[in-house]
C-alpha cells in the first residue's frame, strides 16, 4: 500500500471498551428517558428537550479522541442525573 492509498482509505480508530460501555449506557438512558420523561416535572421535561438532540447521534463519538471521550463522560453524567430526576418526579 502506497502512502497515497493510505491517505485515501478511511482509517478505523480502535475504540476503548470503556468508551463502548459508556456509549451503550447513554443509548440505554436515552431509551429510558424517551419512555419516562412524559411523567416528569416540567423542568425535567425541558432539560430532556435540551439534552435529547445531543443523544441522537452517539456514533459521532466513536473516533476515540480525548474530546469525544470528555463529551461522552459529560453526556453520561447529565443523562444519569436527569434520569434520576425523572424517576424522582414520577413517584
Amino acid at each position: 500500500m502506497t502512502p497515497q492509498n493510505m491517505a485515501m482509505e478511511p482509517e478505523e480508530v480502535p475504540v476503548s471498551r470503556s468508551l463502548q460501555r459508556a456509549l451503550v449506557q447513554l443509548a440505554v438512558l436515552r431509551r429510558q428517558l424517551d419512555l419516562e420523561v412524559h411523567l416528569a416535572s416540567s423542568d425535567a421535561r425541558e432539560a430532556y428537550r435540551v439534552l435529547a438532540p445531543e443523544l441522537e447521534s452517539l456514533d459521532r463519538y466513536l473516533d476515540g479522541s480525548e474530546r469525544s471521550v470528555a463529551k461522552v463522560r459529560e453526556l453520561l453524567s447529565r443523562a444519569a442525573d436527569l434520569h434520576e430526576r425523572v424517576r424522582q418526579s414520577a413517584r
